[in-house]
């Protein structure tokens, strides 16, 4: 098994970012909003209707899910911006894990701490894996192999976003509890205890704000080392994320000499996502704040000149647009595009006048072209 360096990660990005600078981009609603019209007749007053209404994710069997076109799009672009977060106020690197864990590297009070929950598989020469519960073993066995300096001059945070696998005895939709999700883990090293007590304010101190940009009330759960953030989604209080100062309990064999402090941080995607949602949603679908808009604008209108469109709008080149291609009826279609929360849909291009739909005002207007 290997890890992936984490300047690979920044050059590939680099170049993805370049590419996509400079491209228009036009995608295809019969493709980004498949499935969404299944579910119109769900009403809004309960969180898992919500992530099927507005075309998030779809139920598999107990505990298992599966994310669709546009939620896909959506879990891509908030992991993208958690992602910067940390990026742009730590300097934290990405990294990718494997999600098989040898059993070789959980100790035993470990299996006792998860216990049944552990998914467990054995290969044909007969040595044992865990499915990933998280993380905290492997990153210090790669810190470890590394040779990690032992006085560290500053904090080496290293972070990645993968699916975490837990066998949840009562696995509910209600309350985001799966049997695989998608995490957003950071881990950060040290070569002191304030150092890291230092680190563990400020990453709490982003929590906040990642909360606060996105209008969802949250509360905090502060016990010794360990700090959770909480919110209430429906009726259900629900977990966003976990902070855990846990010292030198994993990093002993890094450094024979000097003690290594270690910081484990948690985000639970999709139920930061639901819970965004949920504060943004009204009584036609959600409102998405300017951070997750995958789609500045949907046209309805396909016959529509997009490169039209794109002048009156003055968007951006790589601003992408929803071509609505689908079959139906326009009032459905446009319950829909209301329903997933563009900001802007194009109902028709016509006569030298745009007709459109400002969903975050809820109004109509009508533009002259030329």
């Amino acid at each position: 098994m290997c890890c992936l360096n984490p300047q690979f990660f920044f050059v590939i990005n680099t170049l993805v970012a370049l590419l996509l600078s400079h491209i228009e981009c036009y995608s295809s609603g019969r493709n980004v909003l498949y499935g969404l019209s299944s579910y119109r007749h769900l009403p809004l007053n309960k969180p898992e209707n919500l992530l099927k209404k507005v075309g998030i994710t779809s139920h598999i069997s107990s505990g298992l899910i599966t994310y669709l076109p546009f939620g896909q799009l959506l879990i891509d672009k908030l992991k993208h911006y958690v992602e910067s977060k940390f990026i742009t106020r730590l300097g934290a690197a990405k990294v990718k894990f494997p999600s098989l864990l040898p059993q070789t590297l959980m100790s035993e009070s470990r299996k006792l701490e998860f216990g049944d929950s552990l998914f467990s598989i054995t290969d044909r020469n007969d040595r044992k894996y865990y499915l990933s519960p998280t993380s905290e073993e492997i990153i210090s066995e790669v810190i470890s192999q590394m040779g990690v300096l032992p006085m560290l001059a500053k904090p080496i945070y290293l972070f990645q976003s993968s699916e975490k696998y837990r066998d949840e005895m009562r696995p509910c939709t209600a309350a985001l509890r799966y049997r695989e999700f998608l995490m957003f883990d950071l881990y950060s090293f040290h070569s002191t205890q304030e150092c890291l007590d230092n680190s563990f304010k400020s990453i709490a101190q982003i929590y906040r704000e990642i909360s606060k940009e996105f209008n969802i009330e949250t509360y905090e759960s502060d016990r010794d080392s360990e700090l959770e953030f909480l919110t209430t989604i429906g009726d259900k209080q629900i977990e966003l994320g976990h902070l855990f100062k846990l010292g030198t309990q994993f990093t002993g064999g890094i450094s024979s000499s000097h003690s290594v402090y270690m910081g484990s941080y948690g985000i639970g995607l999709l139920r930061l996502l639901s819970a965004i949602l949920w504060a943004h949603r009204d009584d036609e679908g959600v409102i998405l704040p300017p951070q997750l808009s995958v789609f500045g604008t949907a046209v309805m209108d396909t016959k529509c000149n997009l490169a039209a469109l794109t002048k009156i709008f003055n968007l951006n080149s790589c601003e992408c647009m929803l071509l609505d291609d689908r079959d139906g009826k326009i009032e459905d279609k446009l319950c829909d595009l209301r329903t997933v929360g563009i900001p802007r849909i194009v109902i028709s291009l016509s006569n030298g006048v745009v007709r459109y739909l400002d969903r975050r005002e809820s109004s109509f207007g009508e533009l002259p072209y030329r």
